[in-house]
């Protein structure tokens, strides 16, 4: 797809010689271009993507424009830990064609040797959506995991926690009460804990008030039907 009068990267392959003519690779100046590219990367530790092309015992390979990167075992955040070998290459044979969201760690021309991680491009991401939250935030995630204490959400590489007491207005045993996991969930930010990476969310702040939604109906004077909810000795309470 070249044109005249573009300006295109070139290796010198051999010097001019009587007539004058040089040879030059096209191939090996985009191939050097990348090099220097990934060099920057690492160094200022930008996020790329990359398309997973093939693994090996050790990890998995990616292609990374005009070069060709390894990400090992222990960087890859989409494979759960403890895996024995067969399954854990029958996970990594399941990210092939896939895009990972990478970060390059180690860059050495001489060796055509270029490694890069997922975990650290999530640490860094998790990082970065630490840095924007603030309380009052109100955020859609994704309920990952549900626990006798409350459910976690994904709001997008890093996870934050609804308290059983911030799921409803109700009283509820459970979670699973009002909740299931992979269901879409809109949060209202109650605190961010940057240093331990802790943010806890509330489901109830976004909630109908139904104290409001029950008494803008009512009249003084008005007779209704209630339950009986619980006895003191100053009164009775209902709902």
């Amino acid at each position: 797809n070249l044109h005249q009068g573009q300006r295109i990267p070139v290796v010198v392959l051999k010097e001019a010689g009587q007539r004058g003519n040089v040879v030059v690779s096209l191939n090996k100046g985009l191939e050097r271009g990348e090099w220097e590219r990934a060099c920057k990367l690492r160094d200022e530790k930008d996020i790329v993507q990359a398309q997973v092309i093939g693994v090996n015992r050790g990890g998995v390979l990616v292609s990374l424009g005009q070069l060709r990167g390894f990400v090992p075992n222990s960087h890859l955040s989409s494979v759960p830990r403890g895996l024995r070998r067969d399954r854990l290459q029958e996970v990594k044979m399941g990210l092939v064609g896939q895009t990972l969201s990478l970060v390059v760690i180690e860059v050495d021309r001489r060796r055509k040797r270029l490694v890069l991680s997922e975990r650290a491009a999530m640490r860094h991401k998790r990082k970065a959506l630490l840095e924007e939250l603030s309380e009052g935030d109100v955020l859609r995630g994704t309920v990952c995991n549900l626990t006798d204490f409350g459910a976690f959400v994904d709001l997008g590489g890093v996870d934050g926690l609804i308290h059983i007491s911030e799921l409803d207005e109700d009283y509820i045993k459970h979670p699973g009460e009002v909740l299931k996991l992979g269901e879409q969930v809109e949060v209202y930010v109650l605190g961010v804990d940057r240093e331990r990476e802790r943010i806890a969310l509330s489901r109830k702040r976004l909630l109908p008030d139904p104290q409001q939604q029950v008494t803008i109906t009512l009249d003084a004077g008005e007779i209704i039907e209630g339950t009986v909810t619980a006895v003191s000795p100053f009164g009775l309470f209902v709902d």
